[in-house]
């Protein structure tokens, strides 16, 4: 048994920010001002920044931001402060764990690392993707064992895409065959599914240019032979009978184990729409779906005992835990989710489902047993995050399953959990780390409360040194977007930042999932006001409480975190003095120009439509830069091979700035292996924290208290 498709994108989160003076370098050097040139025949269209999104000139782009970001590139490093970050960064990333996904066996372990896949038991890699496919960056993206355990499917992505094959490997011999499945679309889950241990499914992808189209737009499940390769019919997708499809639907599909039924899912915004269909039809090549809730706002459906276990949201906006039988009938209330508690997905084992929900800022775990359905909570060693992506079977215990558990003191641990008694911390051979109990009693963490505009109390988790007695440079994260949370978990660039004497806050703004669905719907569609307004109470607490001063607060926000960061530092900038942008939605009035902007209208608004278009323009970066009167600086991270958030974006924010003359505030930090990320390579993404770092304590130092590091 291995884990249930994420089916939520794991939108990442990261940064955008700014100052109203241009940077004092090193020896008196200036960050070169960022400029661009038209190239000749582009049609502007009225917007002379027009061309960027067209993808005839994408190459004229591309190099024109990997230009720019190689001389930054220099200057950045030779900061005074580059260094120190650099060696704080790599402390406490250091500090966790050299795996990404670990599967217990039945005497030895498998799990992924910097990019290989090992046997506990072996000294050298399992499985080399270099080895085995044409990519030149080839990345992991995740496994699943065949369900007699002798064959093993591993996704290999194509560098930053989200476009990848998948492998098979013998796991009594260690061979590689021949045969190989794709091209895959990958993004949330690996794109493939065993239906027994000779056929498989996956995930075909509708196109592998990302710049002509978005490879997940009328993508298709469809059958494959493991034996030959050959494929078979698409069984769920777009053209699937009984499924009822809208314009960015992304098609997930799920087989549960020791069960006749498959399961499709259908995710926009942040609920889904489930199917169901016999397993012998879907093998067959011509099932017929049936909708599962159909008059239910789903999160997750999952089959248990010949029934359904569904977590939906009811009409008050509180989450609810049901029953139902498999063939349909009354939905049986379960348990209902109070204050702060939301049920976010089941995983069925055996004769237990393990119900995952979020309280808050943090993860709990329930089993859901017995002929009655009894849901009884899990003792943990410790509250804080769970990494639901490394929720695995253990092959021989059918009711056992291994998870990641961290907290902001305690870096992740492999965590044990059976059919009865509290889930256990276990130690793999050669994975094992020291705890860093006397690194961790530098810091203090707490949560507090900051009081927005219409009143509202705020969540604010604040980490600082624990000996700070003063105000202190500080950063705000915000993400705010699909119900998601960022929880209390390891943070090591967080911990690298409070290391070096600065103050991290998360803000959980309305729009995320801190107090449940009710807290996401206030603060999502076109109207960013509220996350807005939230935001700008949590700086306003920080400056309160004597932890910041005005002015020397970075707004982080990456990916749709973008649509709150960047626009509370252009509207704002009294307060934020800085703002990091990391593949942000800076242009969300052009998010249908993108390869995946059908999918994000749930969640943003429709900028063909008038009414959303108006509000939509209040959290459009882009659109603001054009009028404000002070304009902070801003550090814009992006990756060329991002199928979520184009880069274009931050090209046509920069573009503006330097518009406008304020080109000489606007660092660009562009890789073009990477994809939704800062880079493609783990020393790349170190790199660029350590930059961002480097650059604000540059720009936040003054000579009364300076703040250049340890």
């Amino acid at each position: 048994m291995f884990p249930k498709p994420y089916l939520l994108f794991a939108l990442a989160s990261l940064v955008f920010a700014f100052c109203a003076t241009a940077q004092g370098l090193p020896g008196n050097k200036q960050l070169p001002s960022v400029s661009f040139t038209t190239p000749d025949g582009a049609d502007t269209s009225g917007d002379p920044h027009e061309w960027m999104l067209k993808p005839e000139f994408r190459k004229d782009l591309n190099k024109q931001m990997l230009r720019l970001s190689h001389v930054q590139d220099g200057i950045l490093r030779s900061m005074d402060g580059f260094w120190p970050a650099r060696a704080m960064v790599e402390r406490f990333f250091d500090m966790g764990p050299d795996y990404a996904y670990l599967a217990l066996l039945e005497d030895d372990a498998l799990y992924l690392s910097y990019g290989h896949l090992f046997l506990a038991s072996q000294g050298k890699p399992f499985f080399d993707p270099a080895d085995h496919t044409p990519f030149v960056t080839p990345t992991l993206e995740g496994f699943a064992l065949s369900p007699s355990g002798n064959t093993l499917a591993v996704t290999v992505g194509n560098g930053g895409t989200e476009i990848a094959i998948i492998k098979f490997v013998d796991m009594e011999t260690g061979m590689v065959r021949d045969v190989t499945a794709g091209p895959v679309v990958v993004g949330g889950d690996m794109g493939f599914s065993w239906l027994d241990d000779t056929t498989g499914l996956f995930r075909k992808a509708a196109t592998t240019n990302l710049v002509q189209g978005d490879p997940s737009e009328g993508a298709e499940w469809t059958l494959l032979d493991v034996r030959t390769g050959q494929t078979g019919a698409h069984v769920f997708g777009p053209s699937a009978r009984g499924v009822k499809s809208e314009y960015g639907d992304w098609f997930g599909l799920w087989v549960p184990s020791d069960s006749d039924v498959a399961m499709g899912y259908l995710w926009r915004g942040n609920f889904i729409d489930a199917y169901v269909a016999d397993l012998k039809s879907v093998r067959a090549g011509n099932p017929e779906w049936r909708e599962v809730g159909a008059d239910l706002l789903l999160s997750d459906v999952e089959v248990w005992n010949n029934r359904f276990v569904i977590t939906a949201t009811d009409a008050r906006g509180q989450s609810v835990l049901y029953t139902q039988s498999l063939s349909g009938g009354p939905l049986r209330q379960l348990a209902k989710g109070e204050g702060d508690v939301s049920y976010l997905f089941t995983t069925s084992l055996g004769d237990i489902a393990y119900v995952a929900a979020r309280h808050g800022d943090t993860h709990q775990l329930y089993r859901l047993s017995g002929h009655q359905a009894r849901l009884e909570p899990v003792a943990l060693p410790f509250i804080g995050e769970i990494d639901f992506d490394s929720m695995f079977g253990v092959k021989g215990s059918p009711n056992s399953i291994t998870f990641d558990l961290s907290a902001p003191n305690e870096p992740w641990r492999l965590m044990r959990l059976d059919q009865t008694g509290p889930a256990y911390p276990i130690e793999v051979a050669g994975l094992a780390k020291a705890r860093p109990a006397a690194a961790m009693e530098a810091f203090a963490w707490r949560k507090d409360l900051a009081v927005s505009k219409d009143a509202t109390d705020v969540p604010v988790s604040v980490l600082t040194p624990a000996a700070l007695n003063q105000s202190a440079p500080a950063i705000i994260h915000v993400y705010g977007s699909y119900g998601e949370t960022t929880m209390a978990g390891w943070n090591p660039s967080a911990l690298a930042w409070v290391g070096l004497g600065g103050v991290y806050a998360e803000c959980h703004v309305r729009g995320s999932g801190y107090y449940g669905p009710s807290w996401h719907a206030d603060g999502s569609g076109p109207d960013k006001a509220r996350a807005h307004e939230d935001m700008v109470a949590c700086a306003e607490h920080l400056i309160e409480s004597g932890l910041a001063e005005p002015g020397k607060i970075a707004a982080l926000g990456g990916s749709a975190g973008g649509l709150i960061a960047g626009p509370v530092s252009l509207k704002r900038p009294d307060l934020f003095g800085a703002a990091i942008v990391e593949f942000g939605v800076v242009n969300p009035l052009r998010s249908l120009d993108g390869p995946n902007g059908a999918t994000q209208i749930d969640e943003f608004g429709d900028p063909r439509k008038p009414e959303d278009a108006s509000l939509m323009a209040t959290s459009d970066s882009v659109e603001l830069a054009r009028t404000v009167e002070t304009v902070p600086s801003v550090f814009l991270c992006v990756g060329f091979q991002d199928s979520r958030v184009p880069h274009w974006m931050s090209a046509r924010l920069a573009a503006v700035l330097a518009e406008r003359g304020f080109g000489d505030r606007v660092v660009i930090h562009a890789d073009a292996d990477a994809g939704h990320s800062c880079g493609f390579y783990t020393e790349d993404q170190r790199d660029a924290l350590a930059k961002q770092y480097a650059w604000l304590l540059n720009l936040f130092a003054d000579g009364s208290k300076p703040f250049t590091g340890p």
